[in-house]
Protein backbone atom coordinates (compact mmCIF):
# COMPACT_ATOMS: atom_id res chain seq x y z
CA UNK A 1 0.00 0.00 0.00
CA UNK A 2 1.46 3.45 -0.91
CA UNK A 3 0.71 4.90 2.57
CA UNK A 4 2.46 2.09 4.45
CA UNK A 5 6.03 2.70 5.64
CA UNK A 6 8.80 0.64 4.07
CA UNK A 7 8.99 -2.92 5.34
CA UNK A 8 12.28 -2.35 7.11
CA UNK A 9 10.74 0.29 9.45
CA UNK A 10 7.46 -1.52 10.19
CA UNK A 11 7.12 -3.22 13.59
CA UNK A 12 7.65 -6.93 13.22
CA UNK A 13 8.09 -10.02 15.38
CA UNK A 14 11.41 -11.85 15.36
CA UNK A 15 11.25 -15.61 15.76
CA UNK A 16 13.70 -17.15 18.19
CA UNK A 17 16.58 -19.42 17.29
CA UNK A 18 16.52 -23.17 17.84
CA UNK A 19 18.90 -24.03 20.69
CA UNK A 20 19.91 -27.03 22.76
CA UNK A 21 19.32 -25.50 26.22
CA UNK A 22 16.05 -23.93 27.39
CA UNK A 23 15.80 -20.19 27.87
CA UNK A 24 15.79 -18.75 31.37
CA UNK A 25 12.23 -17.59 31.98
CA UNK A 26 13.44 -14.82 34.33
CA UNK A 27 15.90 -13.18 31.91
CA UNK A 28 15.42 -9.53 30.96
CA UNK A 29 16.99 -9.64 27.51
CA UNK A 30 15.00 -12.15 25.47
CA UNK A 31 11.36 -11.64 24.46
CA UNK A 32 9.91 -14.89 25.74
CA UNK A 33 6.23 -13.96 25.82
CA UNK A 34 6.07 -12.85 22.19
CA UNK A 35 7.90 -16.00 21.09
CA UNK A 36 5.66 -18.27 23.14
CA UNK A 37 2.45 -16.42 22.15
CA UNK A 38 3.05 -14.83 18.73
CA UNK A 39 -0.68 -14.31 18.16
CA UNK A 40 -0.82 -12.08 21.23
CA UNK A 41 2.15 -9.98 20.04
CA UNK A 42 1.60 -9.96 16.26
CA UNK A 43 4.02 -7.05 15.71
CA UNK A 44 6.41 -7.75 18.56
CA UNK A 45 5.34 -4.59 20.40
CA UNK A 46 4.61 -4.23 24.10
CA UNK A 47 6.94 -7.01 25.33
CA UNK A 48 7.87 -6.96 28.99
CA UNK A 49 11.61 -6.63 28.33
CA UNK A 50 11.31 -3.51 26.17
CA UNK A 51 12.67 -0.26 27.61
CA UNK A 52 10.10 2.15 29.07
CA UNK A 53 10.07 5.60 30.56
CA UNK A 54 9.16 4.10 33.95
CA UNK A 55 10.21 0.65 35.12
CA UNK A 56 7.41 -1.83 35.86
CA UNK A 57 7.51 -5.21 37.55
CA UNK A 58 6.24 -8.42 36.01
CA UNK A 59 3.01 -8.81 38.07
CA UNK A 60 1.95 -5.23 37.20
CA UNK A 61 2.70 -5.90 33.54
CA UNK A 62 0.55 -9.05 33.57
CA UNK A 63 -2.29 -7.30 35.40
CA UNK A 64 -2.26 -4.60 32.73
CA UNK A 65 -2.27 -7.26 29.99
CA UNK A 66 -5.23 -9.02 31.62
CA UNK A 67 -7.16 -5.73 31.43
CA UNK A 68 -6.18 -4.98 27.81
CA UNK A 69 -9.12 -3.48 25.94
CA UNK A 70 -9.60 -6.29 23.40
CA UNK A 71 -9.34 -9.06 26.03
CA UNK A 72 -6.98 -11.21 23.98
CA UNK A 73 -4.51 -11.86 26.80
CA UNK A 74 -7.13 -12.78 29.39
CA UNK A 75 -9.06 -14.84 26.86
CA UNK A 76 -6.09 -16.95 25.77
CA UNK A 77 -6.48 -20.45 27.30
CA UNK A 78 -2.78 -20.83 28.22
CA UNK A 79 -1.37 -17.33 28.67
CA UNK A 80 -2.93 -16.87 32.11
CA UNK A 81 -1.41 -20.12 33.41
CA UNK A 82 2.06 -19.41 31.99
CA UNK A 83 2.03 -15.93 33.52
CA UNK A 84 0.77 -17.25 36.87
CA UNK A 85 3.45 -19.96 36.92
CA UNK A 86 6.18 -17.42 36.20
CA UNK A 87 4.98 -15.03 38.90
CA UNK A 88 4.81 -17.79 41.53
CA UNK A 89 8.27 -19.09 40.58
CA UNK A 90 9.70 -15.59 40.80
CA UNK A 91 8.27 -15.19 44.27
CA UNK A 92 9.62 -18.58 45.33
CA UNK A 93 13.12 -17.80 44.07
CA UNK A 94 13.13 -14.51 45.92
CA UNK A 95 11.76 -16.03 49.11
CA UNK A 96 14.27 -18.91 49.15
CA UNK A 97 17.22 -16.53 48.78
CA UNK A 98 15.86 -14.14 51.40
CA UNK A 99 15.14 -16.98 53.81
CA UNK A 100 18.75 -18.21 53.76
CA UNK A 101 20.11 -14.71 54.45
CA UNK A 102 17.40 -13.68 56.91
CA UNK A 103 17.73 -16.77 59.10
CA UNK A 104 21.54 -16.71 58.92
CA UNK A 105 21.89 -20.34 57.87
CA UNK A 106 25.22 -21.97 58.70
CA UNK A 107 27.00 -23.74 55.82
CA UNK A 108 25.86 -27.36 55.50
CA UNK A 109 26.26 -30.10 52.92
CA UNK A 110 23.37 -31.71 51.10
CA UNK A 111 24.18 -35.07 52.72
CA UNK A 112 24.08 -33.58 56.23
CA UNK A 113 20.76 -31.92 55.44
CA UNK A 114 19.27 -35.18 54.13
CA UNK A 115 20.52 -37.03 57.21
CA UNK A 116 18.96 -34.49 59.57
CA UNK A 117 15.53 -34.84 57.96
CA UNK A 118 15.72 -38.62 57.63
CA UNK A 119 16.55 -38.90 61.35
CA UNK A 120 13.87 -36.31 62.22
CA UNK A 121 16.17 -34.25 64.41
CA UNK A 122 14.90 -31.28 66.42
CA UNK A 123 16.88 -28.93 64.17
CA UNK A 124 15.24 -30.32 61.02
CA UNK A 125 11.77 -29.89 62.53
CA UNK A 126 12.54 -26.29 63.50
CA UNK A 127 13.88 -25.59 60.01
CA UNK A 128 10.76 -27.09 58.39
CA UNK A 129 8.48 -25.06 60.67
CA UNK A 130 10.38 -21.90 59.78
CA UNK A 131 10.09 -22.60 56.06
CA UNK A 132 6.35 -23.22 56.35
CA UNK A 133 5.79 -20.03 58.35
CA UNK A 134 7.92 -18.08 55.89
CA UNK A 135 5.93 -19.36 52.90
CA UNK A 136 2.55 -18.05 54.06
CA UNK A 137 2.94 -15.12 51.69
CA UNK A 138 2.38 -17.38 48.65
CA UNK A 139 -1.27 -16.56 48.00
CA UNK A 140 -3.64 -19.50 47.70
CA UNK A 141 -1.24 -22.13 49.05
CA UNK A 142 -1.75 -24.28 52.13
CA UNK A 143 0.61 -22.21 54.36
CA UNK A 144 -1.18 -19.05 53.22
CA UNK A 145 -4.56 -20.36 54.43
CA UNK A 146 -3.03 -21.76 57.62
CA UNK A 147 -1.80 -18.25 58.38
CA UNK A 148 -5.24 -16.81 57.62
CA UNK A 149 -6.83 -19.31 59.99
CA UNK A 150 -4.60 -18.11 62.81
CA UNK A 151 -5.54 -14.52 61.96
CA UNK A 152 -9.23 -15.43 62.08
CA UNK A 153 -8.74 -17.06 65.46
CA UNK A 154 -7.05 -13.84 66.62
CA UNK A 155 -10.17 -11.95 65.51
CA UNK A 156 -12.32 -14.24 67.64
CA UNK A 157 -10.09 -13.90 70.71
CA UNK A 158 -9.99 -10.08 70.37
CA UNK A 159 -13.55 -9.33 69.20
CA UNK A 160 -15.30 -12.25 70.99
CA UNK A 161 -17.78 -14.50 69.26
CA UNK A 162 -18.96 -13.34 65.80
CA UNK A 163 -22.70 -13.08 65.27
CA UNK A 164 -23.05 -14.75 61.88
CA UNK A 165 -21.30 -17.15 59.55
CA UNK A 166 -22.46 -16.67 55.95
CA UNK A 167 -21.63 -18.31 52.63
CA UNK A 168 -22.50 -16.82 49.23
CA UNK A 169 -22.45 -18.86 46.02
CA UNK A 170 -22.80 -17.49 42.48
CA UNK A 171 -25.53 -18.12 39.94
CA UNK A 172 -23.04 -17.39 37.17
CA UNK A 173 -25.03 -19.32 34.58
CA UNK A 174 -28.10 -17.17 35.21
CA UNK A 175 -27.17 -13.69 36.47
CA UNK A 176 -28.15 -10.92 34.09
CA UNK A 177 -25.59 -8.64 35.75
CA UNK A 178 -22.81 -10.97 34.57
CA UNK A 179 -24.25 -11.82 31.16
CA UNK A 180 -24.51 -8.14 30.18
CA UNK A 181 -20.68 -7.92 30.36
CA UNK A 182 -20.21 -11.02 28.20
CA UNK A 183 -20.45 -11.45 24.42
CA UNK A 184 -23.78 -12.41 22.84
CA UNK A 185 -25.80 -10.69 25.56
CA UNK A 186 -28.72 -9.77 23.28
CA UNK A 187 -28.93 -13.35 22.07
CA UNK A 188 -28.67 -14.60 25.68
CA UNK A 189 -31.60 -12.43 26.81
CA UNK A 190 -34.07 -13.80 24.27
CA UNK A 191 -32.85 -17.40 23.96
CA UNK A 192 -34.68 -20.41 25.45
CA UNK A 193 -33.27 -21.76 28.71
CA UNK A 194 -31.13 -24.58 27.18
CA UNK A 195 -29.52 -22.19 24.68
CA UNK A 196 -29.00 -19.58 27.38
CA UNK A 197 -27.20 -22.11 29.59
CA UNK A 198 -24.97 -23.17 26.69
CA UNK A 199 -24.02 -19.53 25.98
CA UNK A 200 -23.28 -18.96 29.69
CA UNK A 201 -21.06 -22.04 29.90
CA UNK A 202 -19.10 -21.00 26.81
CA UNK A 203 -18.65 -17.48 28.17
CA UNK A 204 -17.45 -18.75 31.55
CA UNK A 205 -14.94 -20.96 29.77
CA UNK A 206 -13.68 -18.25 27.42
CA UNK A 207 -13.92 -15.17 29.67
CA UNK A 208 -13.04 -16.32 33.21
CA UNK A 209 -11.48 -12.92 34.00
CA UNK A 210 -14.85 -11.20 33.58
CA UNK A 211 -16.58 -13.77 35.80
CA UNK A 212 -13.86 -13.48 38.46
CA UNK A 213 -14.01 -9.70 38.59
CA UNK A 214 -17.81 -9.68 38.49
CA UNK A 215 -18.13 -11.93 41.55
CA UNK A 216 -15.57 -9.87 43.44
CA UNK A 217 -17.29 -6.59 42.57
CA UNK A 218 -20.85 -7.86 43.11
CA UNK A 219 -20.09 -9.33 46.52
CA UNK A 220 -18.14 -6.25 47.65
CA UNK A 221 -21.04 -3.94 46.81
CA UNK A 222 -23.60 -6.34 48.26
CA UNK A 223 -21.66 -6.55 51.52
CA UNK A 224 -21.37 -2.78 51.82
CA UNK A 225 -24.93 -1.85 50.76
CA UNK A 226 -27.00 -4.77 52.08
CA UNK A 227 -25.23 -6.94 54.68
CA UNK A 228 -23.70 -4.12 56.73
CA UNK A 229 -26.84 -2.00 57.22
CA UNK A 230 -29.16 -5.01 57.47
CA UNK A 231 -27.32 -6.56 60.43
CA UNK A 232 -25.50 -3.47 61.74
CA UNK A 233 -22.13 -5.10 61.03
CA UNK A 234 -19.25 -3.69 63.05
CA UNK A 235 -16.46 -6.03 61.84
CA UNK A 236 -16.08 -8.80 59.30
CA UNK A 237 -13.61 -11.38 57.96
CA UNK A 238 -14.30 -13.02 54.59
CA UNK A 239 -12.48 -15.16 52.04
CA UNK A 240 -12.96 -16.50 48.52
CA UNK A 241 -12.96 -20.22 47.73
CA UNK A 242 -13.29 -21.95 44.36
CA UNK A 243 -15.59 -24.91 43.75
CA UNK A 244 -14.55 -28.00 41.82
CA UNK A 245 -16.14 -26.59 38.64
CA UNK A 246 -14.11 -23.40 39.04
CA UNK A 247 -16.72 -20.92 40.29
CA UNK A 248 -16.01 -18.90 43.45
CA UNK A 249 -17.96 -18.53 46.63
CA UNK A 250 -17.42 -16.41 49.71
CA UNK A 251 -17.22 -17.51 53.35
CA UNK A 252 -17.45 -14.82 55.99
CA UNK A 253 -17.64 -14.10 59.70
CA UNK A 254 -19.64 -11.02 60.71
CA UNK A 255 -19.63 -9.23 64.05
CA UNK A 256 -22.76 -7.16 64.71
CA UNK A 257 -24.28 -5.15 67.55
CA UNK A 258 -26.32 -8.21 68.57
CA UNK A 259 -25.80 -9.39 72.16
CA UNK A 260 -23.11 -12.01 72.73
CA UNK A 261 -24.44 -15.58 72.91
CA UNK A 262 -24.76 -17.30 76.30
CA UNK A 263 -25.75 -20.97 76.33
CA UNK A 264 -25.51 -21.91 80.02
CA UNK A 265 -29.26 -22.00 80.77
CA UNK A 266 -32.37 -22.92 78.81
CA UNK A 267 -33.67 -19.38 79.19
CA UNK A 268 -30.52 -17.98 77.58
CA UNK A 269 -30.75 -20.45 74.71
CA UNK A 270 -34.44 -19.63 74.17
CA UNK A 271 -33.67 -15.91 74.09
CA UNK A 272 -30.88 -16.51 71.52
CA UNK A 273 -33.28 -18.59 69.36
CA UNK A 274 -36.00 -15.92 69.55
CA UNK A 275 -33.60 -13.15 68.54
CA UNK A 276 -32.12 -14.93 65.52
CA UNK A 277 -35.34 -16.73 64.64
CA UNK A 278 -36.63 -13.39 63.44
CA UNK A 279 -33.72 -13.10 60.95
CA UNK A 280 -33.08 -16.72 59.89
CA UNK A 281 -35.73 -19.26 58.97
CA UNK A 282 -36.25 -22.48 57.03
CA UNK A 283 -39.90 -21.72 56.30
CA UNK A 284 -40.76 -22.39 52.67
CA UNK A 285 -43.39 -19.90 51.40
CA UNK A 286 -44.88 -22.70 49.30
CA UNK A 287 -43.50 -26.08 50.48
CA UNK A 288 -45.57 -28.03 47.93
CA UNK A 289 -44.61 -25.84 44.97
CA UNK A 290 -43.48 -27.70 41.83
CA UNK A 291 -41.61 -25.79 39.15
CA UNK A 292 -43.53 -25.97 35.87
CA UNK A 293 -41.69 -26.86 32.63
CA UNK A 294 -42.57 -23.50 31.04
CA UNK A 295 -41.86 -21.42 34.17
CA UNK A 296 -39.46 -18.54 33.61
CA UNK A 297 -36.09 -18.67 35.34
CA UNK A 298 -36.49 -16.35 38.33
CA UNK A 299 -32.72 -15.76 38.50
CA UNK A 300 -32.72 -14.03 35.12
CA UNK A 301 -36.04 -12.20 35.22
CA UNK A 302 -36.58 -10.77 38.69
CA UNK A 303 -34.36 -7.67 38.37
CA UNK A 304 -35.29 -6.65 34.84
CA UNK A 305 -38.10 -4.39 36.07
CA UNK A 306 -38.54 -1.88 38.88
CA UNK A 307 -41.41 -3.67 40.61
CA UNK A 308 -40.73 -4.66 44.23
CA UNK A 309 -40.40 -8.40 44.95
CA UNK A 310 -43.59 -10.25 45.83
CA UNK A 311 -44.52 -13.37 47.78
CA UNK A 312 -44.36 -15.28 44.49
CA UNK A 313 -40.86 -13.92 43.82
CA UNK A 314 -39.62 -15.16 47.20
CA UNK A 315 -41.31 -18.54 46.75
CA UNK A 316 -39.84 -19.15 43.31
CA UNK A 317 -36.40 -18.05 44.43
CA UNK A 318 -36.30 -20.07 47.65
CA UNK A 319 -37.52 -23.23 45.93
CA UNK A 320 -34.93 -22.85 43.20
CA UNK A 321 -31.75 -22.00 45.13
CA UNK A 322 -32.26 -22.87 48.82
CA UNK A 323 -33.37 -26.51 48.78
CA UNK A 324 -30.69 -29.06 49.68
CA UNK A 325 -30.15 -32.00 47.34
CA UNK A 326 -28.10 -34.95 48.61
CA UNK A 327 -25.58 -36.80 46.45
CA UNK A 328 -22.61 -39.14 46.98
CA UNK A 329 -20.18 -36.64 45.46
CA UNK A 330 -21.35 -33.86 47.77
CA UNK A 331 -22.68 -34.83 51.18
CA UNK A 332 -23.54 -38.53 51.52
CA UNK A 333 -21.08 -40.25 53.86
CA UNK A 334 -21.11 -43.26 56.13
CA UNK A 335 -21.48 -41.66 59.54
CA UNK A 336 -19.50 -42.60 62.64
CA UNK A 337 -21.63 -44.39 65.22
CA UNK A 338 -21.30 -44.01 69.02
CA UNK A 339 -19.57 -47.41 69.28
CA UNK A 340 -16.88 -46.40 66.79
CA UNK A 341 -18.25 -48.16 63.71
CA UNK A 342 -19.78 -46.71 60.55
CA UNK A 343 -23.40 -46.62 59.49
CA UNK A 344 -24.42 -49.18 56.88
CA UNK A 345 -26.10 -46.62 54.63
CA UNK A 346 -24.51 -43.28 53.68
CA UNK A 347 -26.13 -40.34 55.43
CA UNK A 348 -26.11 -36.62 54.72
CA UNK A 349 -23.25 -34.92 56.57
CA UNK A 350 -25.44 -31.80 56.85
CA UNK A 351 -28.23 -33.85 58.54
CA UNK A 352 -30.84 -33.50 55.79
CA UNK A 353 -33.73 -34.19 55.76
CA UNK A 354 -34.37 -32.37 59.04
CA UNK A 355 -37.33 -32.48 61.41
CA UNK A 356 -39.97 -29.78 60.99
CA UNK A 357 -40.93 -27.47 63.88
CA UNK A 358 -42.73 -24.18 64.32
CA UNK A 359 -40.28 -22.37 66.60
CA UNK A 360 -36.57 -21.67 66.26
CA UNK A 361 -34.39 -23.49 68.78
CA UNK A 362 -30.83 -24.20 69.85
CA UNK A 363 -29.94 -27.88 69.75
CA UNK A 364 -27.07 -30.38 69.88
CA UNK A 365 -28.75 -32.72 67.40
CA UNK A 366 -26.32 -31.80 64.63
CA UNK A 367 -23.18 -31.63 66.77
CA UNK A 368 -23.08 -33.17 70.26
CA UNK A 369 -20.11 -30.98 71.23
CA UNK A 370 -21.60 -27.57 70.47
CA UNK A 371 -24.98 -25.87 70.45
CA UNK A 372 -26.36 -25.16 66.97
CA UNK A 373 -29.10 -22.75 65.91
CA UNK A 374 -32.03 -24.39 64.08
CA UNK A 375 -34.58 -21.98 62.60
CA UNK A 376 -38.31 -22.66 62.33
CA UNK A 377 -38.93 -25.18 59.57
CA UNK A 378 -41.79 -26.45 57.41
CA UNK A 379 -39.56 -28.01 54.70
CA UNK A 380 -37.25 -30.90 55.57
CA UNK A 381 -34.72 -29.98 52.87
CA UNK A 382 -34.62 -26.20 52.98
CA UNK A 383 -31.44 -24.35 53.96
CA UNK A 384 -31.84 -21.59 56.50
CA UNK A 385 -32.11 -18.20 54.82
CA UNK A 386 -32.80 -14.53 55.40
CA UNK A 387 -35.43 -12.99 53.13
CA UNK A 388 -33.54 -9.75 52.44
CA UNK A 389 -30.26 -11.54 51.75
CA UNK A 390 -31.86 -14.13 49.45
CA UNK A 391 -33.87 -11.59 47.45
CA UNK A 392 -30.84 -9.32 47.08
CA UNK A 393 -28.16 -11.88 46.28
CA UNK A 394 -30.28 -13.93 43.86
CA UNK A 395 -28.37 -17.17 44.40
CA UNK A 396 -27.75 -19.79 47.07
CA UNK A 397 -26.73 -18.53 50.51
CA UNK A 398 -26.11 -20.14 53.87
CA UNK A 399 -26.56 -18.09 57.05
CA UNK A 400 -25.83 -19.50 60.51
CA UNK A 401 -25.86 -17.61 63.83
CA UNK A 402 -22.77 -18.45 65.90
CA UNK A 403 -23.45 -19.88 69.36
CA UNK A 404 -20.01 -19.69 70.99
CA UNK A 405 -16.45 -18.55 70.36
CA UNK A 406 -15.20 -22.08 71.01
CA UNK A 407 -17.47 -23.52 68.32
CA UNK A 408 -16.18 -20.89 65.89
CA UNK A 409 -12.53 -21.72 66.66
CA UNK A 410 -13.01 -25.49 66.63
CA UNK A 411 -15.08 -25.78 63.48
CA UNK A 412 -16.07 -22.69 61.50
CA UNK A 413 -12.64 -21.01 61.52
CA UNK A 414 -11.06 -24.21 60.19
CA UNK A 415 -13.82 -24.64 57.60
CA UNK A 416 -13.76 -21.14 56.14
CA UNK A 417 -9.93 -20.94 56.05
CA UNK A 418 -9.21 -24.46 54.80
CA UNK A 419 -6.96 -25.10 51.80
CA UNK A 420 -8.59 -26.08 48.52
CA UNK A 421 -7.78 -29.81 48.75
CA UNK A 422 -6.59 -32.34 51.28
CA UNK A 423 -2.84 -32.69 50.79
CA UNK A 424 0.25 -34.56 51.91
CA UNK A 425 1.97 -33.61 55.14
CA UNK A 426 4.87 -31.16 55.00
CA UNK A 427 7.23 -33.94 56.09
CA UNK A 428 6.12 -36.11 53.16
CA UNK A 429 6.77 -33.24 50.76
CA UNK A 430 10.26 -32.75 52.21
CA UNK A 431 11.05 -36.44 51.74
CA UNK A 432 10.09 -36.14 48.07
CA UNK A 433 12.48 -33.24 47.42
CA UNK A 434 15.48 -34.41 49.50
CA UNK A 435 16.97 -36.62 46.73
CA UNK A 436 16.92 -33.66 44.32
CA UNK A 437 18.75 -31.09 46.47
CA UNK A 438 21.50 -29.03 44.88
CA UNK A 439 24.91 -29.67 46.44
CA UNK A 440 26.02 -26.06 45.87
CA UNK A 441 23.39 -24.42 48.09
CA UNK A 442 21.30 -27.18 49.67
CA UNK A 443 19.23 -25.03 52.08
CA UNK A 444 18.17 -22.58 49.38
CA UNK A 445 17.47 -25.56 47.09
CA UNK A 446 15.33 -27.20 49.81
CA UNK A 447 13.27 -24.04 50.37
CA UNK A 448 12.76 -23.45 46.65
CA UNK A 449 11.76 -27.03 45.84
CA UNK A 450 9.45 -27.30 48.85
CA UNK A 451 7.66 -24.06 47.99
CA UNK A 452 7.27 -25.19 44.38
CA UNK A 453 5.73 -28.42 45.70
CA UNK A 454 3.25 -26.43 47.78
CA UNK A 455 2.16 -24.43 44.73
CA UNK A 456 1.87 -27.52 42.51
CA UNK A 457 0.12 -29.82 44.99
CA UNK A 458 -3.37 -28.88 43.72
CA UNK A 459 -5.15 -27.71 40.59
CA UNK A 460 -5.83 -24.01 40.04
CA UNK A 461 -9.02 -23.08 38.19
CA UNK A 462 -9.10 -20.44 35.46
CA UNK A 463 -11.22 -18.05 37.54
CA UNK A 464 -8.92 -18.36 40.55
CA UNK A 465 -5.83 -17.71 38.42
CA UNK A 466 -7.52 -14.68 36.83
CA UNK A 467 -8.53 -13.46 40.30
CA UNK A 468 -4.88 -13.61 41.39
CA UNK A 469 -3.47 -12.09 38.19
CA UNK A 470 -5.91 -9.18 38.54
CA UNK A 471 -4.51 -8.73 42.06
CA UNK A 472 -7.89 -9.10 43.74
CA UNK A 473 -7.83 -10.03 47.44
CA UNK A 474 -8.35 -13.65 48.48
CA UNK A 475 -9.23 -12.51 51.99
CA UNK A 476 -10.43 -9.18 53.33
CA UNK A 477 -11.65 -7.76 56.60
CA UNK A 478 -11.94 -4.73 58.80
CA UNK A 479 -8.97 -5.54 61.04
CA UNK A 480 -5.25 -6.09 60.47
CA UNK A 481 -3.42 -8.74 62.48
CA UNK A 482 0.22 -8.04 63.38
CA UNK A 483 2.44 -10.93 64.41
CA UNK A 484 4.95 -10.37 67.18
CA UNK A 485 7.74 -12.85 67.92
CA UNK A 486 7.93 -12.90 71.72
CA UNK A 487 10.83 -15.32 71.94
CA UNK A 488 14.21 -14.08 73.19
CA UNK A 489 16.27 -12.48 70.39
CA UNK A 490 18.78 -15.31 70.53
CA UNK A 491 16.04 -17.85 69.72
CA UNK A 492 14.20 -16.03 66.96
CA UNK A 493 16.40 -17.14 64.08
CA UNK A 494 17.63 -20.40 65.54
CA UNK A 495 16.79 -22.58 62.55
CA UNK A 496 20.26 -23.64 61.43
CA UNK A 497 21.35 -27.25 61.16
CA UNK A 498 24.97 -27.76 62.10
Amino acid sequence: HPEQPPLEVQPYLEMGDIRQTPLNEFNNTQALLSQAFPTLFPRGEGEFILSRRSKINYPDYIRHAMKWHDGRFARHPRFRFVAFNTIMRQQINGKSTYFVHHTRQAPITAEALRSAFENQTDESRRLLNSIVRFSDGLRGTRPFWNGKRHELESHVYALKCPSLFMTFSPADLHWDSLARHMPRYEEWKTAPEPIRLRISRENLRDYPHIAAYHFHSRFKHFRDTVIKPKFQVTDYWERKEWQSRGSPHSHGMYWTDAPLPFMETQAQRDEFARYWGYHVTAKNPEPTRVMQPDEENILTTVHQGNEPPTFDTLSRLVNRVQRHGCGPAYCLRRRKLPGGGLSEEPLCRFYYPRAQHEEASVTKTFNPKHWTFDGSRNDARLNGYNRTITLGWMANTDITPCTSAQAVINYIAKYCSKAETKSKSYSDLVREVLPKLSSRNPVSSLVSKLLNKLVAERDWSSQEVCHLLLDLPLQSGTRVVRRVDCRPPSSQNGTSIG
